[in-house]
This record gives C-alpha cells, structure tokens and sequence, in this order.
C-alpha cells in the first residue's frame, strides 16, 4: 500500500464518527385503509356505528379532520367528544399517535382547531335533553377553549343561549353550563365570569 492510500484510510478513519447514530424505523400508519380517503370521507366514516370502527382509525378521521380545520365536520365530531383514545402506554403502538393533535379526547382537540364555527353545534349539544354527562362536560370545556382568549365570553355566550332558549329545560342545562365555565375560570380573572352570569 502506498504512503498516499495508507494517509486515505488513516483520514477517513479519524472522520468517521465512533458511533453511527441509530437508524429511525419507519413508522407503519395506524390506519392505512384511511389514507387515500378525502375530508367528506373521513366524515362519513365517522358517522358509522362507532363499535364496529378500529380505535386507531377513529383518531387518525377525527385528528385528520381538526387538523384540516374542516368545518363540515362538526356535527359528527360533537358524537365522538366522549370518545377516549389510547392510553399512554398503548401509544407507543399506533407510533404517530404521539402527536400532539390526538390527545386523549381527540374530538375536543379536533373542535378547538375548528374554532368559532363549531359554537353553535357546541351549544345544541349542551342544551339538548339525551347529552350524555361525559359529552355535555367536554362540549362546554372546548366552548371555554375556542373562547379562551375572554374566558368571559364563554360564560356571556351560554347565557345568551340559556335566555334565548324557549324550553326551560334545556335553558336550565346551558345555565348550569355557564355556571361550571365560570368556576373553571383562573382565579385571577372568576369575578370576571362569575360577573358574566349575570349581565344582560
């Protein structure tokens, strides 16, 4: 070997990191018969009935949808706010579900991105008598998220909705609704929503 070939190997061996960094595996969707499916799609997916749907799918339709800030979308996302996703444990599994966008109740998540066109199905959801506890819970705390900003307002719009309402019922339901967004508001700013309860 020449004087010139053995500085090549010496110059290259010394370049050469003394741990290759581990190669990523390729994470397999969790979902792949959804892939190729549009938004109306995705949509019509979700309105199927949800026992014989795959978790995994039902989180990549529901994520995918918020994600695309897909409007259209509401009134089915408003059906799945009591829909739990995986566990922290199982995660790991379905590997992209350790995005951000599927948290736990990935419906809430999916509203919020929707922002202030999902308001009214938000409020019909709360105020109608066969809500169950667990979504009528989540829908008043998304409304308080896509209304962050003036936790207040959260608060003023349920009552507005609660007055505006002709059945008594429901109006004592977005009331009650107003009332638990005014406890949950920070400390620092409850005056302001407890205040909120009762302006006209």
């Amino acid at each position: 070997m020449t004087i010139r070939a053995i500085l090549a190997v010496l110059t290259a061996t010394a370049t050469a990191p003394l741990f290759a960094a581990p190669q990523q595996q390729a994470v397999s969707s969790p979902c792949p018969e959804l892939e190729p499916s549009n938004l109306p799609e995705l949509v019509e997916y979700l309105k199927q009935d949800r026992a014989a749907l795959k978790e995994a799918c039902i989180v990549y339709a529901v994520g995918k949808l918020g994600v695309r800030r897909y409007a259209p979308a509401v009134a089915i996302l408003v059906k799945y706010l009591d829909f739990r996703g995986p566990d922290d444990p199982q995660r790991a599994k379905y590997g992209v579900m350790q995005h951000s966008y599927w948290p736990i109740f990935p419906a809430e998540n999916a509203l919020f991105l929707i922002g202030k066109p999902a308001i009214p199905d938000l409020i019909s959801v709360i105020a109608a008598s066969g809500t169950p506890d667990r979504i009528r819970k989540s829908a008043t705390s998304t409304l308080g998220s896509i209304l962050r900003e003036e936790p207040s307002r959260a608060v003023a719009t349920l009552v507005r909705a609660s007055r505006a309402e002709k059945d008594p019922d429901a109006s004592m339901r977005l009331l009650d609704a107003a009332k638990e967004a005014a406890t949950d508001c920070a400390p620092a700013i409850r005056s302001g929503c407890v205040n909120a309860l009762y302006e006209q």
